[in-house]
């Protein structure tokens, strides 16, 4: 299971910092405290108290608490990082005298996974794959083994029908950002994206005080189905991108839990949590400018990564240029050098073959002579002084001082010398 354990780590930090002790710490402010709530929020009602939660980013406050002066407190403003971050986040726990009511928010944490079979085969992963795909497997697989190891699951609780029509809506909603995201940054959205919830319901001991709680997740996840680019051996890459919504947990003593889920009590307690409008208008503003920092970096490093690529690609083309006109002057030399070796070959043939010819020609006692009226050469006796060719060209005649040019009715003869 190493997948889910990769989560652990983030989600314990998370659950021990929602039981932050009743005093005054470095982002926690208490109406207790000699300083007192800040003087721009209005008194809480009589039986109540009133908490100041301060984000130590910007030392301001970010949320006022309303909650039974009996009661305890213990939060704060979280920016959580890493493969599992999901950024700023409001991690508390309200809490009662005896503790066996509560309400607590734990922040969301967020996972990857896909079937990238080259990338886990010859890349470690920066963050390991978690294969989660619902509420309740995040529930049941990594959240409660880590916060409630001990606790009995009585029943997985899906979403009424209000709930899941409240949550086809966030899905449309979500769907419609991530076009709008998608359409601004030029890329095409993904190919799916779902919003899941559910809750599970829990019986355990306080004190020895049988207590029961609901726990709830949403969680956001998009993915696709994409062909593998880089390597095309592969199979097509399956990506899934999940996030939870922080976490609620509902306690009460057992047997009360429904009536406390459903009552005045809990909407008081949930209605007393309030944002700094100024505080959240100045978080917005900086993650804006961060996000716009972000891109600006980003799209320089593209920028940069083009224009390296580019070069290479110049520097490339050049390298091919050059390579192609050696490849086209060595083919030319090697052409040209065949060439002349053919030349050279045949010249030294032709040699062969006169010397030969002499060779036989004075083995036979004969010479050459060239037929005038023909052009051709042929080998005739050069045991004459004398040797005529026919006006027709087709006889020859040799003779040791005759001249058939002087013999009446011979014809015309012409006279041809040995080579």
């Amino acid at each position: 299971m190493k997948q889910i354990i990769a989560l652990a780590p983030l989600l314990v930090a998370l659950a021990f910092a929602s039981y932050l002790p009743a005093q005054q710490n470095g982002s926690v402010y208490y109406s207790n405290s000699p300083d007192g709530p800040p003087p721009a929020q209005a008194a809480p009602p009589q039986g109540m108290r009133q908490i100041a939660v301060s984000d130590p980013k910007y030392n301001m406050t970010a949320y006022t608490i309303n909650l039974p002066a009996n009661w305890r407190f213990g939060g704060e403003i979280m920016r959580t990082q890493g493969c599992h971050g999901t950024g700023m986040a409001f991690n508390y726990k309200m809490e009662s005298a005896d503790s066996l009511t509560a309400v607590i928010q734990l922040a969301g944490v967020k996972w990857h996974w896909d079937n990238d079979i080259w990338t886990s085969q010859h890349m470690r992963p920066q963050c390991d794959p978690v294969e989660i795909a619902s509420a309740s497997d995040f529930l049941l697989n990594v959240l409660l083994p880590e916060v409630r190891p001990n606790a009995k699951i009585v029943a997985v609780v899906p979403p009424t029908a209000e709930q899941q029509r409240d949550l086809a809506a966030m899905e449309e909603k979500s769907r419609q950002n991530y076009a709008l995201w998608s359409q601004q940054a030029g890329t095409q959205p993904p190919q799916h994206n779902f919003i899941d919830a559910t809750s599970v319901r829990l019986q355990y001991a306080i004190n020895g005080q049988p207590v029961e709680e609901l726990v709830s997740a949403v969680i956001d996840c998009y993915g696709g189905t994409n062909p593998n680019m880089f390597h095309p051996r592969y199979p097509p890459i399956t990506n899934l991108n999940c996030s939870t919504r922080p976490e609620r947990i509902v306690r009460a003593p057992q047997g009360q839990l429904d009536a406390f889920l459903a009552s005045q009590q809990l909407a008081g307690l949930m209605q007393g949590i309030q944002a700094n409008q100024q505080w959240w208008m100045h978080d917005a503003q900086v993650v804006q400018m961060e996000i716009a920092r972000d891109r600006q970096i980003s799209q320089a490093a593209i920028a940069a990564s083009w224009n390296s690529f580019n070069a290479m690609q110049r520097s490339n083309q050049a390298f091919y240029d050059q390579l192609s006109a050696s490849n086209r002057q060595f083919n030319q030399n090697l052409v040209a050098q065949g060439q002349r070796s053919i030349a050279q070959a045949q010249s030294q043939q032709n040699a062969r073959d006169a010397e030969a010819h002499r060779w036989i020609n004075f083995a036979g006692d004969k010479a050459d002579y060239t037929n005038s009226v023909t052009g051709q050469t042929v080998a005739l006796s050069n045991k004459y002084s004398n040797t005529f060719f026919s006006q027709d060209g087709t006889t020859a005649i040799q003779t040791n001082g005759l001249n058939p040019n002087d013999v009446p009715g011979a014809g015309v003869w012409t006279s041809a010398q040995p080579h």
